[in-house]
């Protein structure tokens, strides 16, 4: 099978086709705008996943500080029914 050099129709991009045309080449200004932009989209993620752990975290926390509560209630009703 040979790669296909025409582009595709079905939006999927062809991997075997060059990645510039064959008159141009590729630039150091270029490149560095490819990364900037890849490293944008990595703060990005990383950003979301620090921000979706610590909504996590505080809510995790929540429910331990109201399960601490509720045991520290009823041990403090059994407490004081032994008392009576």
């Amino acid at each position: 099978m040979t790669p296909s050099t025409t582009p595709k129709t079905s939006g999927v991009p062809d991997f075997f086709a060059p990645a510039e045309p064959p008159g141009e080449h590729l630039t150091t200004d270029d490149l560095r705008h490819k990364a900037l932009a890849v490293r944008d989209v990595a703060t990005r993620e990383v950003r979301k996943l620090a921000e979706d752990n610590t909504v996590r975290i505080v809510i995790a926390g929540a429910v331990v500080c109201a399960v601490a509560l509720s045991v520290a209630y009823w041990a403090g009703q059994r407490a004081a029914r032994r008392r009576r």
